[in-house]
């Protein structure tokens, strides 16, 4: 049993992220990188109001291996036409992309996304962060991941609460194919809510780690994902389960990850925070 205090402290950092989860400062970009993203955004009917808002968040990662300065780059911007519900608007808006840029500073690919404001999906900055980590994952190199926070806290007394979704997008053509997307971080409920508010609950809390393993006759790498698992209970519940540990095998087949018996991974039904 956690005392009191102390779960509430775990909650807490449980909506950031996973604990040890690495944090990275923003990189710095060149100059003229912002340019080609909001034109980026410019160029989608989706996203294109959004292209000349507020600035959010801007960050630049070295392609691995690049010799001539590629980077993969991500921007958050701001709706600024939008208004939030606390000012009687419908929500604010946001837009984002995704690129891989040349030492030029041409865009190879890119892909954008929205979102509007609610009760898990209020952007502020540094919700992003890019993980080349599984550069070489697919034939051809160039994977980028993307991890996203929720900066929001959602329910007071959910069933289910989750945060790190992470995702990992190949090169093709001239966008980016979504091929895993899911949270790393859940926490689900088998009595009551996951919160110290609810008394007698209990629930089971999960990290994902995940890493690039065997590289298959396909020119696909397999990922390795190993899952931690712990049951809190809220008095006067006890846990009735031990920690557990388990690692999967992640494997590429008709366009994305998936466990070896075909099934989606554990995670990706909580995944969906920016629909790209």
């Amino acid at each position: 049993m956690m005392h009191r205090a102390a779960l509430a402290v775990a909650l807490l950092a449980g909506i950031a992220g996973p604990a040890g989860a690495q944090e990275r400062p923003e990189a710095p970009c060149k100059d003229g990188v912002e340019t080609v993203l909001r034109k980026a955004l410019a160029s989608d009917a989706t996203t294109r109001r959004a292209a000349s808002g507020t600035r959010l968040q801007l960050e630049c990662v070295a392609v691995p291996g690049d010799s001539k300065g590629a980077v993969h780059a991500i921007g958050s911007f701001r709706d600024d036409a939008t208004r939030s519900y606390t000012e009687g608007g419908e929500g604010e808006g946001y837009a984002f992309v995704l690129a891989t840029l040349d030492g030029a500073g041409h865009v190879r690919h890119h892909v954008v996304a929205t979102a509007i404001e609610d009760a898990t999906t209020l952007f502020r900055g540094s919700e992003f962060t890019l993980d080349t980590g599984f550069h070489d994952l697919a034939p051809g190199d160039g994977v980028i991941g993307v991890a996203v926070s929720h900066s929001a806290p959602g329910a007071s007394a959910p069933d289910n609460r989750w945060g790190d979704e992470f995702a990992l997008f190949v090169p093709e053509g001239k966008g980016f194919r979504r091929v895993l997307g899911l949270a790393r971080y859940r926490q689900e409920a088998i009595e009551g809510c996951v919160s110290v508010q609810c008394q007698g609950s209990r629930w089971i809390e999960t990290t994902s780690t995940l890493s690039p393993g065997a590289r298959q006759a396909s020119g696909w790498r397999v990922i390795a994902m190993r899952e931690d698992a712990e049951e809190f209970a809220v008095e006067p519940a006890v846990a009735q389960s031990r920690p557990t540990s388990r690692t999967l095998t992640l494997v590429h087949r008709e366009g994305a990850f998936r466990q070896e018996d075909g099934s989606p991974p554990p995670g990706s039904d909580y995944y969906g925070l920016l629909p790209w």
